[in-house]
């Protein structure tokens, strides 16, 4: 019979654990010619503490709390309101000066356009827009691309549509799409999710007229099935039921990358130069006979030079029960800014 310990209990055993697993930790040989074994992870202690936060590039971000929308024009350091508001609760933004926020008033989800310095309420097409904040805590609710096309999905699996940077939203008929989906946009300008679209079966879906229309691509798809990232026209994305990240350009032809079946990824970013960051967590393995109330999981962090072929596999954070609270928000030049959106902490990583 396996003994269950609370989670408070399991502290020493998962340090323990965690400390030997990083001693272990394999390294791949072929891949230190690239020098990088090393990164350097420096914390920034904002100067409030944000619900979320989106980058616009390394020094340019907004954030949202409980009272209003901010601004910081230097990596996070300082935090600067500029609207006053309740119940703001998540921002995605087009560049350093249109956003979209998602705000909450007496259990209901609304939208707000912050736009060249004014905020404006968009138009909805009279539809009721249903969010949570345990959802929106939990997933990106939104993906907003170049161009002023923007997606938004709902708890009801609905998916809306802006083709002109937040100020009108329409809902995209017999797209259906799990909250853990994201969309991309392909270089050759399409752009893709996974789900479901009128009677086609789950998997990869293709649209080539700025998300009006989808097509199906491939073969059918295990529901728990997530795109990470599209480079180019790569598309990487995580298999849960088989454990395995993997890419593919054709969606027929599957490349499993090395070394890491056993993490679950959360973010994939990219470099031009070829380097490429993952952040991800794996689970804590207790000894047998012991199992806690909740989950523990362990950060890491993977690093490759050589387009994700090979990776180099780092520890990152701490020791955390799930659900996992750590973003990427922005990745550029051998950099990452991450945030933490149970504190002010955001972490600035160079490689």
């Amino acid at each position: 019979m396996k003994r269950k310990i609370p989670i408070h209990s399991t502290k020493r055993i998962v340090y323990v654990l965690s400390t030997l697993w990083f001693m272990s930790c394999t390294q791949n040989e072929n891949i230190k010619q690239y020098d990088l074994y090393n990164f350097k992870v420096e914390t920034i202690d904002a100067n409030i503490s944000l619900y979320r936060v989106d980058f616009s590039d390394k020094d340019h971000g907004f954030g949202v709390r409980e009272d209003g929308l901010y601004k910081t024009e230097d990596g996070g350091k300082i935090w600067n309101k500029i609207y006053d508001s309740k119940g703001l609760i998540y921002i995605k933004c087009f560049d350093e000066h249109n956003c979209v926020i998602i705000a909450e008033k007496n259990g209901k989800g609304y939208l707000l356009v912050y736009k060249n310095g004014k905020v404006i309420t968009p138009n909805m097409g009279g539809l009721n827009v249903k969010f949570s904040f345990d959802t929106i805590n939990l997933f990106d609710m939104m993906n907003l691309f170049n161009g002023d096309i923007g997606f938004i999905k709902t708890d009801t699996k609905s998916v809306f549509r802006t083709v002109d940077g937040g100020l009108t939203w329409k809902k995209i008929e017999g797209l259906s799409i799990d909250k853990r989906q994201n969309f991309y946009r392909k270089e050759n300008g399409d752009f893709i999710v996974i789900g479901k679209y009128n009677k086609e079966d789950y998997g990869f879906l293709i649209s080539n007229d700025d998300g009006h229309s989808w097509l199906k691509k491939g073969e059918t798809l295990e529901h728990y099935t997530e795109i990470q990232n599209v480079i180019g026209n790569e598309i990487i994305f995580h298999d849960r039921y088989k454990n395995k990240v993997m890419e593919t350009l054709d969606y027929q032809y599957f490349e499993s990358y090395e070394n890491i079946d056993h993490v679950v990824p959360t973010d994939i970013g990219h470099n031009t130069d070829g380097t490429r960051v993952m952040f991800g967590y794996y689970y804590v393995k207790f000894p047998d006979g012991i199992v806690p109330e909740i989950p523990v999981t362990r950060l890491c962090i993977y690093l490759s030079a050589d387009h994700g072929k090979h990776w180099v596999q780092k520890t990152y954070g701490e020791t955390v029960p799930l659900p996992i609270s750590l973003n990427m928000v922005h990745v550029e030049h051998g950099m990452v800014l991450s945030h933490d959106i149970n504190s002010s902490k955001i972490d600035r990583i160079t490689f």
